[in-house]
């Protein structure tokens, strides 16, 4: 190598270096994962529970206000069939007729619930997601799972697919149901997440909150056959919790008592996932719910955020003028907690319209959410004027003060380099240290001190490479060659020796 391009190759390496991470980032089209505030500084006080197993989950923004042994593999039992349900609701239409197999009605275990139906006997989807959620019945999930899938194999399949597209890390269904069986395990994290799935899913909300419901008489049943809700916290009495939704009840030898509940008070939903509990299950649901209502808050991003963007910023990327929070962002914060204090970085996606940003939110240097900053069509149509007039204004501006656009100029692509700095992963993650935080200067001076180490490596190598090269002659141009079918001969001056023909039969040239 020449050199004279080793220190041009090595500054565009530095180059490289320092840019690639800086450029807008696309924002990720898979499921984010929770975000767990159980170790933010100033929690508050956790209570007691006595199940092995429990999760608290805010079902908006996806935060974890309390775990217990949430990563913990456990036999789910008949929370199981939460999935079960939205499988069914995502793949069938509720007027298609599902009919009972023999495998279905007979292969399950002494004493399983079950609503009593036959070989060959026809129910609507709907009539079954009623007679699963309500009733829990296990031969009903059976037939639900061979029409979905044409086996209960291939929909224990299926389950382990849609759990792994949510972001399930710990789950591995052999069957609809939740009966015994060892290979048959999730977690309270994981049943959270299929949960917030299912909530989502308005039909699944309107049969899952029904407190009873009537299946009908059918082609092998004369008489209609009442059924009702078996969480105690939703259904009416004096278990009742207010702003209980829905849930699911488990139990098995080998599970003990499951229990899954959503409530909702206010702007807050709520997840609570029991796993692993000798009868405490309802006690343990409680109190956390208790806790999750009356410690914390909810914040609509649009209104507490009013500005997520400063000018600086603005003026480095045209299209963040136009671009808002919408409306169904959220955030969850202890009460004792103001808004306030938190701090926030931002990432750009590169995009024009839709999601042009993101910004995060940190309180002492945990992130406790983030929001998507959109810009609509005609909202991005309006900024491209605007900065057209904007850059007609300053191109005349440029011509009249002379240097004084010029300095203009150069002060905006200090603020654009800044801002493409400040989105490097290892610097954000380098501005949320509290050492940082309270000595701003040390932000830039680490980057300094790496960039100057970087140009004295560089000097240095230059150097070494310099004093080589000193001793040693300078070979001559390559002369041209006349190719042939057979090899090469050189075609340099004259009394230059001929080079080896590539002929492996030595024909003469």
């Amino acid at each position: 190598m020449d050199k004279k391009l080793f220190p041009a190759l090595c500054a565009l390496l530095l180059v490289v270096t320092l840019t690639t991470g800086a450029l807008p980032v696309r924002a990720s089209t898979t499921a984010s994962a929770p975000t767990d505030l159980t170790s933010c500084a100033d929690w508050p006080k956790t209570p007691e529970i006595s199940s092995e197993c429990a999760i608290l989950m805010e079902a908006k923004t996806g935060s974890i206000l309390y775990a217990k042994n949430a990563d913990e593999t456990c036999y789910p039992a008949s929370i199981t069939k939460i999935m079960t349900a939205l499988l069914t609701l995502e793949n069938c239409s509720l007027d298609e007729t599902v009919t009972f197999s023999y495998r279905a009605t007979h292969d399950l275990e002494a004493g399983s619930t079950h609503i009593a139906r036959t070989e060959g006997e026809e129910l609507s989807v709907e009539d079954c997601l009623y007679a699963v959620l309500l009733a829990s019945a296990n031969e009903v999930a059976q037939a639900l799972a061979e029409h979905v899938s044409g086996s209960i194999e291939d929909f224990a399949d299926l389950m382990n697919e849609k759990a792994q597209e949510l972001g399930c890390e710990n789950t591995h269904f052999t069957n609809p149901t939740g009966l015994n069986d060892e290979d048959h395990l999730t977690t309270c994290l994981d049943m959270a997440i299929i949960t917030r799935a299912a909530v989502q899913n308005p039909t699944y909300l309107q049969i899952g909150s029904t407190l009873s419901y009537t299946i009908p008489v059918t082609n092998k049943n004369d008489e209609e056959h009442p059924i009702a809700m078996k969480h105690k916290l939703v259904r009416d009495g004096a278990d009742h919790y207010d702003g209980a939704v829905t849930g699911k009840t488990g139990y098995t030898t080998l599970a003990g008592n499951t229990l899954v509940t959503y409530a909702v008070r206010e702007d807050m939903e709520l997840i609570c996932v029991i796993m692993k509990s000798d009868g405490t299950h309802y006690e343990d649901t409680v109190s956390l719910l208790d806790y999750g209502f009356d410690n914390f808050t909810m914040y609509q991003l649009c209104e507490a955020d009013t500005s997520p963007v400063d000018a600086e910023t603005a003026q480095s990327f045209a299209v963040l003028k136009e671009a808002v929070i919408a409306e169904d962002e959220w955030l969850v914060l202890p009460s004792t907690l103001d808004f306030s204090l938190l701090d926030t970085s931002l990432e750009v996606t590169g995009e024009e319209t839709g999601t042009v940003a993101t910004v995060s939110y940190r309180y002492d240097g945990t992130e406790v959410g983030s929001a998507a900053l959109t810009v609509t069509a005609a909202e991005t149509t309006a900024a491209d004027r605007e900065n057209g007039e904007t850059g007609e204004a300053q191109t005349s501006a440029d011509e009249s003060t002379g240097n004084d656009g010029w300095l203009a100029r150069l002060r905006g692509g200090l603020a654009r380099l800044r801002s493409r700095l400040e989105s490097l992963p290892i610097l954000s993650s380098f501005r949320t240290l509290p050492q940082v935080q309270n000595h701003p200067w040390l932000f830039w001076a680490l980057p300094l001190v790496v960039l100057v180490l970087l140009i004295l490596i560089i000097l240095l190598l230059f150097s070494l490479r310099g004093g080589g090269g000193s001793r040693s002659r300078r070979r001559p141009r390559s002369r041209r060659r006349r190719h042939s079918s057979y090899g090469y001969v050189d075609s340099g001056r004259r009394g230059s020796r001929r080079r080896k023909s590539n002929n492996k039969y030595k024909m003469k040239l």
